[in-house]
């Protein structure tokens, strides 16, 4: 009877599971998208779809070129790119081509997007249940939105060729995690052992994790010794990885500029690394790290008491790892003692999540008398709202002038880029205004065809498309007060005698099948108004294969209609049958599928971003809710 009794209790029980975990569910699909989102965002009004600068070398000559060649070999994946081995970023950088058949940053920057909003996600859960009151938990969702969301490293968010950062930062943390909570040889020691050796083909400050673990585990596990006996298969492990991480650094000539040369360039910068993001007040790099010294005094002196949690440690260690990538960065890229670029301050944002968890657990630690208690928490509210308002003021003068900045050099680079690229004259192409620092070195990688056949539909060159049957269509021809079109070839109905009345057909000659899913027309005039229309016919003029259409026409500006390539041979016809309009229209340039629903995506993030919010908005009181009375 018992045994029935279970089974009947059985679908309630997973019932009642399922309803306790939803709201979790749909919290954490909500974080993500709407950091996801809003990162899209930034990168559809700022960025680009072009590879920049590192790329046409670690990607573009050093492997995508190899690789089309037939010369490609395992070996070469972990030939360093400066001073850093970027295996990692080297094989999604091959996976994305080889998945869409375009060389296109903007796929590889929402990969990055999205290794970034699981980080975020990842501490929310992480450190929830070190937080006992619903204030707590609300601040920390407001924290990780104030560091994840806008786009402090830049840098990152817009560029393709920045998945190591992430990969630095998330294999670092599990990493770190893993190896001082997780028995060894255990399933999630072992996935802690795997991250620690994935980390070294991040970036040259790879090894820095493993040498945390190794110091962490004799210095915060009580006695040396005894630690020592306890923890030696993960000390020999981490050992290892750090010998490993040693015997693969290179010295990248190069940048022997950019190191610090005097000990003042070298403690400068460091102190402008704790600093950050309150750059207006320069003792605060005192005060920046002031939590997470405290913690780790208790965890070194009382880390025996009951109220003691193992994650603790990880937040000390975690603290020391971003300590070192700041010596790191320091010593490589200290030269003037300027501040950091903006690439390190997703480790900068590290570091202020560390130091915050710290104040929490300090706080929730405290065991004193309520004046006591007042000024501790009147110093957390200082700490808190003094970085507070430091992120507002850094993320402001990114959305007024750096972003906007850079967004400008983007569209200026991706125009040269496309004038190059449509018409193989040089003339286009100005230092400091392209995707590559030196010009003449970009005509000397931007020569390789297998790089030219993988150019996104942004900057590659137009199909060739050559008439067959014309009346009333000029080449150019487009109104006076329509620019010319010079990176590719344009017919238009409108006439230099007739004007707008001229009216007849364009008929191109049988192109073959497209190797990409989508067509780009640049289009202008009254398209898709009246008896105006261009579309995709039939070799035999038969069957009408796809319509090509703008999803809105401004008054004599070029706008890009896209159109599902056809799967046969098949002929562009346009038609002007109005006396009253007039249209013209460019040789397309083919667009891989992926790329497609790429653009498609970043031209809707800002809504989708919205929608995310509101819903992430609707879980907060249930994710919320302190565990004692947690009804979520």
């Amino acid at each position: 009877m018992s045994l029935c009794w279970s089974f009947f209790r059985l679908p309630q029980t997973v019932l009642n599971s399922v309803a306790r975990s939803s709201p979790r569910v749909v919290f954490a699909l909500a974080l993500f998208f709407t950091l996801f989102f809003t990162k899209l965002w930034v990168v559809e009004n700022y960025g680009s779809d072009v590879p920049n600068w590192d790329q046409w070398d670690a990607e573009g000559v050093n492997l995508l070129v190899p690789w089309y060649q037939g010369t490609l070999h395992f070996a070469d994946l972990f030939k360093p790119h400066n001073e850093h081995r970027v295996v990692l970023t080297k094989l999604v950088a091959l996976a994305i081509v080889l998945a869409d058949g375009q060389w296109d940053a903007r796929i590889q920057i929402f990969f990055n997007s999205a290794l970034h909003s699981a980080l975020a996600v990842t501490l929310w859960f992480w450190f929830q249940p070190l937080l006992v009151k619903r204030w707590q938990r609300i601040l920390w969702l407001v924290a990780l939105l104030a560091t994840f969301a806008p786009p402090h490293a830049w840098q990152n968010t817009l560029g393709g060729f920045h998945s190591q950062q992430y990969f630095l930062l998330g294999f670092s943390f599990i990493g770190i995690d893993r190896c001082l909570r997780c028995r060894p040889l255990s399933g999630g020691w072992w996935l802690g052992v795997v991250c620690l050796a994935l980390v070294l083909f991040s970036m040259a400050s790879g090894p820095a994790a493993a040498g945390m673990v190794f110091a962490s585990l004799l210095v915060l596990f009580g006695a040396p010794w005894r630690s020592a006996r306890q923890h030696v298969i993960t000390l020999a492990a981490c050992a290892v990885i750090m010998a490993v991480g040693i015997s693969l650094h290179v010295e990248f000539s190069g940048h022997e500029p950019l190191k610090a040369h005097t000990l003042a360039e070298f403690g400068w910068t460091l102190w402008r690394s704790l600093q950050w993001p309150v750059t207006s007040f320069t003792p605060f790099g005192a005060l920046t790290y002031l939590p997470w010294i405290v913690l780790s005094f208790r965890v070194l002196i009382i880390q025996s008491r009951p109220d003691f949690d193992p994650k603790e440690r990880v937040m000390v260690a975690i603290g020391g790892w971003v300590i070192l990538q700041f010596l790191a960065a320091a010593y490589a890229r200290g030269a003037g003692g300027l501040w950091p670029a903006s690439r390190y301050f997703d480790t900068n944002t590290a570091g202020l999540l560390v130091n915050l968890g710290s104040l929490f657990v300090l706080l929730n630690r405290l065991r004193a008398t309520p004046p006591v208690r007042a000024g501790a928490t009147l110093v957390f509210a200082a700490w808190t709202l003094a970085v507070g308002h430091g992120l507002y003021k850094h993320a402001y003068g990114l959305f007024t002038f750096d972003l906007v900045e850079m967004g400008k050099w983007y569209k200026r680079s991706t125009t040269h880029a496309r004038l190059y690229f449509g018409t193989d004259d040089p003339v286009w192409l100005k230092e400091g205004e392209i995707p590559y620092p030196s010009v003449e070195l970009f005509i000397e990688r931007a020569a390789h065809p297998e790089l030219r056949r993988l150019l996104p539909a942004t900057v590659r060159a137009s199909m060739p498309l050559i008439a067959d049957h014309n009346t009333g269509f000029q080449r150019g021809g487009g109104s006076p007060a329509t620019a010319d079109l010079i990176f590719a070839p344009t017919w238009g109905s409108y006439s230099s005698s007739d004007g707008v009345r001229s009216t007849g057909e364009w008929r191109s000659a049988v192109l073959p099948p497209p190797e990409f899913g989508y067509l780009v027309f640049e289009t202008v005039g009254d398209l898709g108004q009246g008896k105006v229309a261009l579309e995709l016919w039939s070799a035999d003029l038969t069957r009408r294969l796809g319509t090509v259409r703008p999803t809105k026409t401004v008054p004599d500006q070029w706008r890009a209609a896209y159109v599902r390539a056809p799967r046969e041979d098949f002929r562009v016809v346009a038609r002007d049958s109005d006396p009253d309009a007039w249209m013209a229209f460019s040789a397309p340039v083919g667009m891989a599928t992926g790329s497609y629903w790429s653009w498609r995506l970043a031209s809707q993030a800002k809504l989708l971003g919205w929608i995310s919010a509101g819903l992430l908005l609707a879980t907060v009181p249930f994710v919320t809710q302190p565990e004692g009375n947690d009804f979520a």
